[in-house]
Order: structure tokens, then sequence, then C-alpha cells
């Protein structure tokens, strides 16, 4: 996740400057958010596939783990820009990252037919599960 919240400094200084009026703009604009939606939908599966690539996961898991990622990146700067878009947006997705890490969702060998983790092969249960 280290990509994903760390940004170069010009980069880094660009996006801070344009932050507030890109979040205003694709919040509260229906038209440019739901542009935005179908974007994020495609970049889901994009990554979906790379993950799939890595080895560890299936189609279905990999979809699951693509939009968690991305959603998340969205629920974040949603969260920044309602707290009024001050401070440093970066924080909000740190914190969006380590929400998603104290679910604390573990890998189960087991599997089921008659459930779609079943069908990928796998479950997901609770790490105390």
């Amino acid at each position: 996740m280290t990509a994903v919240t760390e940004v170069p400094g010009e980069a880094r200084d660009e996006l801070d400057e344009t932050a507030p009026i890109r979040a205003r703009l694709w919040f509260e604009i229906p038209s440019v958010r739901a542009a935005a939606f179908l974007m994020i939908d495609e970049a889901t599966e994009v990554l979906a596939e790379a993950i799939v690539m890595g080895g560890l996961y299936d189609q279905y898991e990999a979809r699951v783990i693509a939009n968690a990622i991305l959603w998340s990146l969205v629920a974040a700067l949603r969260n920044w820009h309602e707290a009024g878009g001050d401070g440093d947006w970066n924080t909000y997705i740190t914190g969006a990252f380590e929400t998603l890490r104290r679910l604390g969702l573990r890998r189960n060998r087991a599997t089921s037919s008659s459930t779609a983790a079943g069908r990928c092969g796998r479950a997901i249960t609770p790490r105390n599960g």
C-alpha cells in the first residue's frame, strides 16, 4: 500500500493544490460523480486482473479485494471532503487502509460448494473464527 499512500514531493504539491476543487466537483456534481464512479468500476477490473496475476487469488477474490481497496480510497476522500477539505488528505487515505487492516480477515482453506467463496476454492473467515 506504500505506493498508494506515498506520493513524491512535486506531484504531492500539485495534488494538495487541486484536491479541494477536484473533491468538490467529484462529490457535489452528479454528472462528474457518475463518470468518476464508472472509471473506478473499470479500474477495479484492471486491478483485479493484476491481483490474479500475482497467483494468490482467483478472479472472484481479486474483484472483492480490488473493490475494497479502491472504494476505500473514495470513502477516505469523501470523509476528507466532508470534514472541510482541510488538513492532509493523505492522513484520511492512510486511515482507510488502517480500517481495512483492523477487519482482521484471513484466508481459510476450507471449501463449501454452497457459497460464492466455495466456488472460488477458499472461504474468508474472521481471524477469531
